[in-house]
């Protein structure tokens, strides 16, 4: 297999301790590359701020990019991609916040910069209330698509996704741990009909990295980070969903939190956000959505039309086939590629299209 020289790289320099994400991106920064990186010399590492004679014969260990090497063959052979932070799919929203990973690692096609993306969160032991009010909140947003992120953790979490898939919906699970793994195992099942409908895991965790306590609060940013907006659905006042709610607040994420009794000790985490204004009493999907800004793609009252003969014979090829690639069109079509990539780029801007992971189309 050809190994893309950039994310070597990275996950080279991602993989070295005491360097994290914040000082990894300020190394490439000032050296141009992830590859100068570790092209440089030691004398030159040293004179870095921050870096040192230690980091600096960490970084010149020829066995770290041996490592990398090898976890990248053997995430290919699992299915497992890897997004850089320099990769031009890595998520935006991700890359947004300050301690973006300088890895990710994917399972699944699931669209990495969706339209929408809502993030749902809560306590491990939902009541009835709680469940119900997660699936008519998923019931109700599901003229919308979006994409559910959560944490594929017991309660809510599972709830969530299960409420997604029930309604049709790509539903993506944070992991705090390595993709090559399910924890826990009881939710295997879940994780495989996600990957099946559209939607999939992500981790910043390296394969092999064991289940730890200390990774779900770190875990926590990336399902703050990678949405629009955070959904928390019963929580005490201590515990991951307010930690996720806090994050996602720091990170100018819109927060909506479910009221509920005051007797009850799963109200007086989201209580507490609403009190501290930092986040929305939700009360109906109406409110939510308008303060969203979203737009109802099931109910769009005009129709969008073919501007030229071009468009309409790509149009005709989804009357064969819901998804084609760039490529398929070309030869089908009989087209130059410039020709046809560049009425793809007109039909994308008129929403005539949407982009699909690998190169691929589909109709809006």
């Amino acid at each position: 297999m050809e190994i893309d020289e950039e994310t070597l790289y990275v996950l080279a320099l991602s993989k070295i301790e005491k360097i994290g994400p914040i000082k990894g991106k300020n190394l490439v920064a000032y050296l141009g590359s992830a590859k100068e990186v570790f092209s440089s010399s030691k004398s030159n590492l040293e004179k870095i701020p921050k870096i040192g004679p230690l980091l600096a014969k960490k970084i010149k260990d020829k066995t770290t990019l041996y490592n990398a090497e090898k976890e990248i063959i053997q995430a290919e052979k699992m299915g497992i991609n890897m997004l850089n932070f320099y990769h031009k799919n890595y998520p935006n929203r991700i890359k947004q916040i300050n301690s973006s990973p300088l890895i990710l690692y994917k399972k699944g096609q699931f669209e990495l910069q969706p339209k929408i993306s809502i993030s749902i969160v809560g306590t491990r032991k939902p009541s009835a209330y709680g469940k119900n009010q997660v699936e008519n909140f998923i019931d109700e947003i599901s003229p919308y698509r979006p994409q559910i992120v959560s944490g594929l953790a017991y309660g809510i979490d599972i709830h969530a996704h299960r409420m997604a898939l029930k309604y049709d919906l790509p539903t993506v699970a944070v992991l705090a741990h390595g993709l090559d793994t399910i924890y826990p195992s009881a939710h295997s099942k879940t994780a495989t009909e996600m990957l099946k409908n559209n939607g999939g895991l992500i981790s910043d965790f390296a394969l092999q990295s064991k289940v730890d306590r200390e990774n779900f609060p770190k875990r926590n940013r990336l399902i703050a980070g990678y949405c629009d907006a955070l959904f928390v659905a019963e929580t005490a006042k201590k515990g991951g969903s307010m930690i996720t709610a806090n994050l996602a607040f720091d990170y100018d994420r819109a927060v909506f939190a479910l009221p509920g009794k005051i007797t009850d000790k799963n109200s007086h985490g989201y209580h507490q956000l609403i009190n501290q204004n930092k986040a929305f009493l939700y009360e109906d999907m109406q409110h939510f959505v308008e303060e969203m800004q979203f737009e109802d793609r099931s109910k769009s009252t005009v129709k969008k039309e073919p501007k030229n003969k071009l468009q309409k014979e790509i149009l005709d090829l989804f009357d064969q086939n819901p998804t084609w690639s760039l490529n398929e069109i070309v030869v089908k079509l009989d087209k130059k590629p410039n020709e046809i990539s560049a009425e793809i780029l007109k039909m994308e801007i008129d929403n005539l299209l949407n982009s699909a992971p690998g190169n691929k189309y589909n109709l809006a």
